[in-house]
């Protein structure tokens, strides 16, 4: 995968997890009576539970070892943060600047 879709992918895809985090958290209140009616504190939520989806993910990738819990942790981490695809982190080369 080239490095830009991996990019694309691992910045995204958390971003949708988070959303669709919020929007059942949302329903799921509802349900109990608390409701999330602005859509600044909607926003809020969903960028608080992109950022832990992020945070959650990286941590999980990073787990050392050959057990398997350490091989279920970076599955899950690379589900997290790039919908299960092998992308390794992306690098970034600088373009010649001698040019």
């Amino acid at each position: 995968m080239p490095d830009r879709l991996a990019a694309y992918v691992r910045t995204y895809w958390p971003m949708v997890l988070g959303h669709v985090a919020t929007a059942l958290a949302a329903w799921l209140g509802a349900r109990l009576g608390v409701s999330v009616d602005s859509v600044i504190a909607y926003e809020l939520i969903a960028l608080t539970a992109s950022a832990g989806v992020y945070a959650l993910g990286r941590w999980l990738e990073t787990r050392a070892g050959d057990g398997v819990w350490p091989r279920v942790a970076r599955a899950a981490g690379r589900w997290l943060l790039a919908l299960g695809l092998h992308t390794g982190q992306p690098t970034y080369v600088r373009p010649d600047e001698s040019s």
